[in-house]
């Protein structure tokens, strides 16, 4: 993922005030749940010496409405009482409530979670036509289509004779031909927002004949994959729990699978010269802007503290540079997303597995200068 949505957060001279709140309204003790996780995380913020305008823009921000359903979260970054990021997210945990304020934003859990986010395209479908849906990331739905396709002759009847196989046939390529329609806004949506996964829920044979079309359609080396799903239907009143469950476990799946590849390629790179794993590697690389994508353990990050003066040329936001010591996922997301290199969070045991590792490691550019 890259950091571009973040990286006028690095411009302001800091000290910044950073809170992740769970902000979920799905039962009716949400709103006061809210409101309880909000006071803790005052205290906290009270404790650590953030700005009273601080804290009350990111008040505004964790309390306001989000008129969403679900689980959510909100991360909010804020500096001499500017807003400087307001992101809300789905929640991959509950009851998150987590507040700093220090020299640098807190960003390194945000980041790791963000990168997990698996873009797809869902179709539900039937012989009239589809929902097409593209979504950013689990919840996140950014453009839907309704498909309505031809419906006369939809329906096989028994029969025999000459002029049956011809209304069977009839009715044959009208399913086929509303298939081409679905598939037609499918790979529409495809080469607009550019899904890892496609998943295509229904009528078995509409679907299978939908499925047949967008992957003759996607290119060779295309990155997205097409699934077919065995819940979901689009009948009015049908059921979304099991569709969802199921979407859910082959994003899931598709995610571990993207990870299992980036650290495959992190071990052979490695190999010759063109990875760091480690902190101390990983720093190093940093330090001479040479890192293309960051790799950081989901969920555990360490808060070891760098020394800025044994890193000569890390590049760090101007006001947190005048620190001696800053909390290392805190500097290495910085450090990042100053040198425009993209940050991908990887299952801890994933990464263990690479010898060396820690809680980072790092993709390099180009091979380290002479």
């Amino acid at each position: 993922m890259k950091l571009d949505q973040v990286r006028p957060v690095f411009d302001a001279e800091g000290p910044f005030t950073t809170v992740r709140c769970d902000v979920s309204r799905h039962t009716e003790h949400s709103a006061h749940d809210i409101q309880v996780r909000w006071a803790s995380l005052v205290k906290e913020l009270d404790a650590e010496g953030a700005p009273p305008g601080d804290v009350a823009a990111a008040e505004d921000r964790v309390l306001a409405e989000t008129h969403t359903s679900g689980a959510w979260e909100r991360t909010v970054v804020v500096c001499g009482g500017e807003v400087l990021m307001d992101d809300l997210h789905p929640a991959r945990h509950e009851d998150v409530a987590v507040a700093t304020h220090g020299p640098l934003p807190d960003l390194a859990d945000w980041a790791a979670e963000s990168s997990d986010r698996v873009p797809f395209v869902l179709a539900v479908i039937d012989r009239e036509g589809a929902d097409v849906s593209a979504y950013d990331g689990w919840h996140g739905e950014a453009e839907m289509r309704d498909v309505e396709g031809e419906t006369e002759h939809l329906h096989k009847v028994p029969g025999g004779g000459w002029s049956h196989r011809r209304y069977q046939q009839t009715t044959e390529d009208t399913w086929h031909a509303n298939a081409s329609e679905v598939a037609d806004e499918v790979v529409g949506l495809v080469k607009t927002h550019r899904p890892r996964a496609v998943l295509l829920a229904g009528e078995p044979g509409m679907r299978a004949d939908v499925a047949e079309q967008v992957a003759a359609t996607l290119p060779v080396d295309s990155t997205t994959v097409v699934h077919q799903l065995e819940s979901g239907a689009r009948s009015e009143g049908a059921s979304t729990e099991a569709l969802w469950t199921e979407v859910r476990a082959v994003l899931d799946a598709e995610r571990v699978a993207d990870e299992q590849r980036l650290v495959e390629r992190v071990a052979q790179a490695r190999a010759h010269d063109a990875a760091a794993v480690g902190i101390r590697e990983t720093l190093r690389a940093l330090a001479e802007s040479r890192v293309e994508t960051l790799l950081i353990a989901s969920g555990r990050h360490s808060h070891e503290e760098v020394r800025v003066d044994d890193h000569p040329g890390l590049r760090l936001p101007d006001h947190p540079a005048a620190e001696d010591v800053l909390p290392g996922d805190l500097a290495v997301v910085a450090a990042a997303c100053l040198t425009d290199a993209s940050v991908e969070g990887v299952t801890p045991e994933l990464l263990a597995d690479l010898p060396g590792a820690d809680w980072c490691a790092a993709l390099l550019r180009w091979e380290e200068p002479a």
